[in-house]
Parts: structure tokens; sequence; C-alpha cells
């Protein structure tokens, strides 16, 4: 399993995501001011708080507490918040992923019943994500933004891949702004995170 480096965002550089089960880093998908333009964005909006995840609700914040431990902010309808980073992050992963599933319309099943979710994690002091996978159908690519800075935000905690007896931990290759893809039904988790500020990341879901 190898980690495929690119410098800036390059749909044919690409291909092979899925056939090929690399991990690929876009470095500096999205500007550092941006970033933190969008987790402050997302502390201020006001949208319904609740116990569980309710996917009725549009726009909503939660605590996962099953097999992980964080604060989940679903924004099925960004665009209805008064937030122009966060719409804007929506836009640009969104084009991404789009452009990745027309590249590889022979192995990708598309289904009108579905759309994309941006969704903010925020990992505190303490919280982590157990090892999980994915359905591979219909999503088959998974996106993760690193929206904050491992050492500088963070000291502890990131997410890791494994597939046989192979390990990626991505803080050895990405840092904040930068794009992570992978094949959406790798074995992957989200190690413990210590530091205050915590870890904070995008994820653009399909379902």
């Amino acid at each position: 399993m190898t980690v495929k480096i690119i410098d800036r965002f390059d749909v044919t550089l690409t291909d092979g995501v899925i056939s090929n089960f690399d991990v690929m880093v876009i470095k500096k998908f999205m500007a550092e001011h941006e970033c933190d333009a969008v987790i402050n964005e997302a502390t201020l909006i006001k949208i319904p708080n609740v116990p569980a995840p309710v996917w009725t609700i549009d726009n909503f914040i939660s605590e996962w507490h099953d097999n992980s431990n964080l604060t989940y902010y679903r924004l099925a309808d960004p665009e209805s918040l008064s937030a122009t980073n966060l719409i804007s992050c929506y836009h640009q992963m969104h084009n991404c992923i789009h452009q990745i599933r027309q590249r590889n319309k022979d192995l990708i099943k598309y289904d009108k019943g579905h759309r994309y979710h941006l969704e903010l994690l925020h990992y505190r002091e303490g919280n982590y994500f157990g090892k999980h996978t994915h359905d591979f159908d219909p999503q088959c690519v998974g996106l993760i933004l690193l929206l904050n800075s491992f050492k500088r935000d963070y000291d502890q905690g990131g997410t890791i891949f494994y597939r046989d007896n192979e390990v990626i931990e991505i803080n050895n290759y990405a840092t904040q702004g930068d794009l992570i893809i992978f094949r959406y039904d790798m074995m992957h988790e989200v190690t413990n995170v210590v530091g205050i500020k915590g870890r904070w990341v995008a994820v653009l879901p399909y379902y």
C-alpha cells in the first residue's frame, strides 16, 4: 500500500485510487486561512443539537459515543447557513469527488436517491474513532480534509489506514489544508486525540 502525494489537484492524477487501493494526499487543497475560517464558522452557527444522529434533520450537531467519541456536525444543507467559508469548502470537496467519480464510471454505480453531505468532525481532548470500514458502494472513494494542524493544534491522534499487514499514519504525510483520498472500504481509525484545541476534519459522505 502506497501513499501518492499530489502537489495540486489534477483529476487525472487520481486515477487508480479505486482499483489500486492507494491512499492519496492532495497538498494545499484548501488554504490554511480558509480552513481556520471553516472551524470558526462551525463554532458560531446555530443549528439543532441532538443527542444522536437524526437523519431527517438537515443540519445538526450531535455527540457520537458508539465505538467513538467526537462532536459531529452534519451539514446536509450548508447553503442554508450564513457561512461563506463552509459553503466554499463544500463546493471544493464536491467538485473533487464529482470529477473522480466521472472518471471512474465503469467502477462507480450512481444512485439518484443519494446526495453528498458536508460533515465536520471535532475530536476534542480524549476523543477517538475506533477501527471501522464503510460499504464500498455507492461512494467508493472517501475524502478527508484536514482543517487544522498536527503538532500545532493537537499533539497526538490522527487517521490510520490498514490493509493486510500494512499501516499508513496520515500525520506522516498530510497537514492542515491537505485532502486525503482513499478507497472507501479500507479499514481505518482515528486514534486518541491529545491537545486542547483538538482535531478538526471535513468529510463528504454520499448517502
